[in-house]
């Protein structure tokens, strides 16, 4: 649209995955950082043998054959310019009451 500035999805994604203590599995955290705060959500395939707590909570909601892979929402489009948007992976199972 003329007049208007694209403010998503420009160089996002660009923090590299690190530790995701203190956060609670499958969290989506947007960070400014160069460390994300998990997994960056790109769309990538995980291994359901590595990851099976975070399985657990996601199923094949965003893509995966369910037995042997998953995926993780892909955000890049929809992260402010310049922001990474990242899934937790080590954090405190959800306690559903």
């Amino acid at each position: 649209m003329p007049g208007t500035q694209a403010l998503f999805g420009t160089n996002t994604n660009l923090a590299q995955a690190a530790g995701g203590g203190g956060c609670t599995l499958g969290e989506i955290l947007l960070s400014a950082g160069s460390l994300a705060q998990g997994l960056p959500a790109n769309g990538q395939l995980l291994p359901i043998f590595t990851y099976s707590a975070l399985f657990s909570i996601l199923g094949t909601t965003y893509g995966g054959n369910g037995t042997t892979n998953f995926a993780v929402p892909d955000l890049r489009g929809v992260a402010p310019n310049g922001l990474t948007y990242s899934i937790c992976i080590n954090g405190a199972f959800p306690n559903y009451i």
